[in-house]
């Protein structure tokens, strides 16, 4: 039940905003290669924006006392960058302030349209910081994010998904100046994502995401003190505009 009202939240927030934009464009645009998750080479020197807002929905035992933080949308940017050989690099920030996430990486993209494919991985720093109530903590951490895509271009519209591992390389938590938790070397799980992406206007473009995250640590939740001992179906859903 609360994984179905998640879902119809979300629903609520972003479809009277996309729906109307998205059939009034559809007609209209091809999309010509032109996304950001799709994976489309790059001209060499090209460059791709994207910003968006991801809904999360953590672990119910962790939510608790930092509903308000836990459960607040995630701001997102990411910037992709073509290179040589298909390659690219791509780098993306995300943020609710307790918790902050940047990560960096490279892929190498192959495929004819209207299949597209891509091998890369990703390196992640995290941090966060809270102090409220008598609860002074900082966290900070390493993650690897080993992934492959794969997607199809209908025309009108793009569908990817793509799979990623989640290696936790390290993490410390601290409560005030004291350590009280450090993590290295762990295999925290994987996900999968489903990408569909339509132009809008020119080169822009409206994008849905829905992700499936299976973790025994996922690093917003961090203010909650989740422990390693199971994994954990932590789904989020997310809409950006890709400039």
């Amino acid at each position: 039940m609360k994984l179905t009202s998640f879902f119809a939240r979300s629903a609520r927030i972003f479809l009277p905003i996309v729906v109307p934009l998205s059939f009034s464009f559809a007609q209209v645009r091809q999309t010509k290669d032109a996304g950001m998750f799709y994976p489309a080479r790059l001209r060499i020197g090209e460059i791709k924006h994207a910003v968006g807002v991801t809904l999360a929905r953590p672990p119910d035992e962790v939510v608790e006392e930092f509903a308000a933080v836990l459960t607040t949308p995630l701001l997102e940017y990411q910037i992709q960058y073509g290179l040589a050989e298909n390659f690219q690099l791509e780098a993306r920030a995300t943020s609710i302030i307790a918790s902050n996430h940047l990560s960096a990486g490279a892929k190498w993209i192959f495929g004819r349209n209207p299949f597209g494919f891509s091998v890369g991985s990703d390196l992640a720093f995290w941090f966060g910081s809270l102090n409220i109530g008598g609860f002074d903590n900082t966290v900070t951490g390493w993650i690897l994010y080993p992934n492959v895509s794969a997607g199809y271009d209908f025309g009108p519209f793009t569908v990817t998904l793509k799979v990623e591992l989640n290696m936790l390389l390290s993490q410390n938590k601290r409560t005030g100046e004291i350590t009280v938790q450090e993590t290295s070397n762990t295999f925290n799980g994987g996900a999968f994502t489903i990408y569909l992406e339509q132009p809008l206007w020119k080169d822009n473009y409206v994008a849905f995401g829905i992700k499936s995250n299976f973790l025994k640590y996922y690093y917003v939740a961090w203010p909650g003190f989740p422990t390693f001992e199971r994994y954990s179906y932590v789904p989020e859903f997310f809409m950006g505009l890709i400039l």
